[in-house]
């Protein structure tokens, strides 16, 4: 017997190991506070304020001189619930906390926003049975409209304080000897270069006159801003630029400088070959692609600069041309067409012909039936030339008519210089001979306006080349204007 008390009680000591106790309520969570009290206290009143709405009278003993159920309306049943909300509010605190454990105000608000639309669906639910009779009508859900932007609002500036500790964290240097991965901010390099750029061009072009333009990029990686000088003076240019995410948080940027980056000049040639307007037969540019088009499928057409058909001035003919506008086309010194499209603006320096025939257009013609291409910053300083370049046939050109280039910058705002009026583009494409900038030199000349200029992987189209300034190359994208006039590639 004494042994088989012995062997139940080694059972019972191991199975104490294997198992501990648990206790069904949690200890140690330290004392309430008076107000969470307060708080429990007014929770429980609520509870059975309400309760007695809907139990038989005299059931719950300390209401049974009232008779709550017998006279309860619709405005006894909200107050009810709103007793409960209010205790939970007391007893529960931390649930009107923010990121930074203090009470928040817009936490607030949207806790009693829902507590009203709460209250108003008790009240309508009790006696009444519509929203109309409360006074609500069709724009209730104006209300809840509300409600959730409120609740949006408040998802945004705690996310974003809590973004901002994160970027602040991440730029802190660390005094560890050993290596530890840092957090990364939930916000891309790409963005904090864009940041940059906008919230000091102004001051930069001010204070630096010989900027011609301000650009944002990635340059391994990492956020960079690029100033583009119309000489070599860089005196007092910033090595680093500020981004500021909010008020606590400032993030350096690094300076990418290229000299000698003047307004680019559009390439109009005179007395060589191609494409040319009849009234200027010897102000030869080059085309850029051929077209077909939904709205008139019997016509082909072609693309060039719109400069070639206003003598190099900066003249928009604002879009489609009717009339004595329709000039004659030449392609060679015969005539092919006729100008059927053409307009400049600060994205655009385009024409489109509409063509007499149809027949013998696709000889030597490189096809650009895949589509576009859509540029990224991957594309942008790539280690091997990533686009080509076909133009008119040039005597004064070194080299061939069709050549390869590395794509420099997109989406950069630059001058181009018309007869000698600068007007400025926004979207402007830079090609050069070097993915370093600063060394490049342009990879086209007078007459080149209008050459294609493609990806050499892909054969997609990237755009039309209008000018240059002896460093860069300039290229105007078609993609969005082609689509908007259901024009297709050939």
């Amino acid at each position: 017997m004494k042994k088989m008390t012995g062997w139940l009680r080694f059972l019972k000591a191991k199975d104490a190991e294997a198992s501990p106790s648990r206790d069904w309520i949690l200890k140690n969570e330290g004392k309430l506070t008076l107000i969470q009290l307060f708080g429990l206290i007014l929770i429980i009143l609520g509870i059975v304020y309400f309760a007695s709405f809907l139990l038989p009278t005299g059931f719950i003993e300390i209401f049974k001189a009232l008779d709550l159920d017998e006279h309860a309306d619709s405005n006894e049943v909200p107050l009810a619930f709103f007793t409960i909300m209010l205790g939970v509010s007391f007893a529960f605190p931390d649930m009107l906390k923010g990121q930074t454990k203090e009470i928040s105000t817009m936490r607030i608000i949207v806790f009693m926003f829902a507590n009203v639309i709460c209250m108003l669906l008790l009240k309508i639910g009790w006696d009444k049975t519509s929203l109309n009779q409360i006074g609500l009508d069709g724009y209730w859900m104006g209300v809840i409209a509300f409600l959730f932007g409120a609740k949006a609002t408040q998802s945004y500036f705690e996310n974003a304080g809590k973004l901002a500790q994160a970027i602040e964290q991440n730029n802190k240097p660390s005094h560890s000897n050993t290596p530890e991965e840092k957090p990364k901010p939930d916000i891309s390099p790409l963005v904090i270069a864009q940041i940059a750029k906008v919230q000091n061009e102004t001051n930069l072009q001010t204070k630096f006159p010989n900027i011609t333009s301000i650009s944002d990029t990635l340059s391994d990686g990492e956020s960079c801003v690029i100033l583009y000088l119309e000489d070599n003076n860089q005196k007092g240019l910033p090595e680093y630029v500020m981004a500021e995410i909010n008020e606590s948080t400032k993030i350096k940027v690094k300076t990418e400088i290229v000299s000698n980056a003047p307004a680019a000049k559009i390439h109009l040639g005179q007395a060589y070959d191609e494409i040319s307007d009849a009234s200027n037969p010897k102000g030869y540019g080059s085309f850029c692609t051929l077209l077909t088009n939904s709205d008139n499928p019997d016509y082909k057409f072609l693309a060039t600069a719109g400069h070639n058909f206003t003598k190099g001035k900066f003249k928009s003919m604002g879009g489609f041309v009717y009339g004595d506008d329709q000039k004659d086309v030449l392609l060679n010194g015969q005539k092919i067409g006729s100008l059927f499209y053409q307009r400049m603006h600060f994205t655009q320096d385009l024409a489109i012909v509409k063509l007499d025939s149809n027949s013998g257009l696709l000889n030597n013609y490189i096809s650009f039936k895949n589509g576009f291409k859509e540029l990224t910053v991957d594309d942008v300083a790539p280690k091997r030339p990533n686009v080509t370049i076909a133009s008119r046939k040039n005597d004064k050109r070194i080299g061939s008519n069709v050549r390869d280039a590395y794509i420099l910058d997109i989406n950069t705002p630059f001058d181009i210089m018309y007869n000698g009026e600068n007007r400025r583009f926004l979207n402007v494409i830079l090609l050069g001979n070097t993915n370093i900038r600063d060394e490049s030199k342009e990879v086209s000349m007078r007459g080149d306006s209008g050459s294609c200029v493609y990806c050499n992987k892909t054969q997609k189209l990237i755009g039309i080349l209008v000018g240059g300034n002896g460093k860069f190359s300039f290229v105007l994208p078609l993609k969005d204007l082609f689509e908007l006039y259901n024009f297709k590639l050939i």
